[in-house]
């Protein structure tokens, strides 16, 4: 048979869907491999990235990482308002106390931009009192509120 008229001939159709049909099983063999790689390569980032967050967690949990700043500013605010900062961590409701601690939230949320978890976390109180407190002390001194309170 002459290869010029193969193409036309009922057995060169036949030839040529062979040929299509395995070039379709070959490309969906390649895709099948390229999706199992990829999902590979996902769970190993995911794992990579696990880590890394872990190991952040793990850094960020040391206490000289993050209460950097808001240690400096509970301090100042315990001196100049002649207190400790064990009597600021305490929960003691004396008025004095009460008035520093407010002071150090609203300085915490303005000077660091800390969250409110993390100042509360470092006076021994939760979120919500510290966001209560920044409230009250701009309230009350007239000052503005922190960027993002209402």
């Amino acid at each position: 048979m002459n290869l010029g008229t193969i193409g036309r001939s009922p057995e060169g159709l036949r030839i040529f869907e062979m040929g299509a049909k395995f070039c379709k099983e070959q490309e969906a063999k390649k895709a099948a491999a390229v999706k199992a790689e990829r999902k590979k390569l996902a769970r190993r980032m995911s794992r990579q990235k696990r880590a890394v967050d872990k190991a952040w967690a793990k850094e960020m949990a040391k206490p000289e990482n993050w209460m950097g700043p808001v240690a400096t500013i509970i301090a100042e605010v315990a001196e100049s308002c002649g207190l400790t900062v064990d009597e600021i961590k305490s929960h003691r409701r004396f008025k004095t106390i009460a008035k520093a601690r407010l002071e150090i939230y609203y300085r915490c949320a303005m000077e660091t931009g800390a969250t409110f978890v993390l100042i509360g976390k470092s006076t021994n109180r939760d979120h919500s009192t510290v966001i209560h407190g920044i409230r009250h002390y701009a309230e009350r001194t007239g000052l503005p509120l922190p960027g993002g309170m209402q």
